[in-house]
């Protein structure tokens, strides 16, 4: 299978669980990437400084699955931007060898 191929099959089973859901298509531009992961970054600073204390722990558990969901989605998109760095060979034009 050449790579352009294996690199879409990889990617369309990645959009239906990450992209498609947070943006309904997949990014395509550096600045729509940077200004969403800038998002991403802001919410979860604003989350690290939450009153857990003050939260039901019903409440709490819920939280926690979404942290973990949050986890796997980041984990998921750079394991999705090295797969390309690689597909591309960035490494070795910037003495990463």
């Amino acid at each position: 299978m050449p790579i352009e191929a294996a690199r879409i099959v990889w990617f369309r089973g990645l959009s239906v669980s990450w992209s498609s859901v947070l943006f309904m298509e997949p990014i395509s531009d550096i600045e729509h990437a940077t200004a969403v992961a800038g998002s991403v970054c802001a919410g979860l600073d604003a989350v690290r400084g939450t009153r857990f204390w003050k939260i039901p722990d019903d409440d709490l558990l819920s939280l926690a699955e979404t942290l973990e969901r949050v986890g796997r989605l980041v984990y998921a998109a750079q394991v999705h931007l090295t797969g390309e760095l690689d597909t591309r060979r960035v490494f070795q034009e910037h003495g990463a060898v």
